[in-house]
């Protein structure tokens, strides 16, 4: 477009669309064509837009996630007492006033939620006594059942002793020929005895 007189230049230069504009949010300071400016304005990171929660505050675009989820009064919040029972939610920024106005309750609530708690821990003490005295009985009955093991290879083990002496004495009476079958029955009873003392110490063992 050509101009043939300076003031309509200078009008024109008011109005064009490609003019260079300037950001007006603080912190930002783009540069852009007047074309362009609906565009930025909808995406500039620096607008102050007001708060998303309706408080009284305006908020750069960009701390607007941030303050409504930490700092506006207009959250919504739980009764810092919920976890003893109070029901209560609202605005951030009334809570002080809630705790003014339920402290009664708050205090009954917690009162409630001590005892409750209290008669939790007795039933759990109780519990663990329980399951302390089934232990010591576990462990009473397995050293009575491990000690009569015990008592009874050493019980066997006698046995074979005598038998071995009854055997070597009936051995030295008789011939090497003339084996007799009181003999045989005598080594039959020794070697059944010897399995049986090689069984109970292997459980025996196994118990300890």
């Amino acid at each position: 477009m050509r101009f043939e007189i300076e003031d309509e230049l200078d009008k024109h230069k008011t109005s064009c669309v490609l003019r260079p504009i300037t950001c007006p949010n603080e912190g930002c300071g783009d540069v852009f064509s007047a074309l362009h400016v609906d565009a930025h304005d909808a995406s500039c990171v620096y607008k102050l837009l007001p708060c998303f929660l309706e408080c009284e505050s305006s908020v750069q675009r960009k701390e607007m996630e941030n303050h409504c989820a930490t700092v506006c009064p207009m959250k919504k919040i739980k009764c810092p007492y919920h976890t003893v029972g109070c029901p209560h939610v609202m605005a951030q920024g009334l809570l002080e006033s809630h705790c003014t106005e339920y402290v009664g309750q708050h205090l009954l609530e917690t009162l409630q939620h001590v005892q409750n708690h209290d008669v939790a821990l007795q039933a759990h003490a109780q519990s663990l006594l329980f399951v302390e005295k089934a232990v010591q009985l576990a462990q009473r009955s397995e050293a009575v059942s491990v000690g009569n093991m015990n008592v009874t290879v050493k019980e066997q083990e006698n046995r074979v002793k005598l038998l071995e002496v009854e055997v070597k004495k009936l051995k030295e009476n008789l011939k090497a020929t003339d084996v007799s079958a009181e003999v045989l029955q005598l080594m039959r009873e020794l070697r059944n005895l010897q399995k049986q003392v090689e069984s109970l110490s292997s459980s025996s063992q196994s118990a300890r």
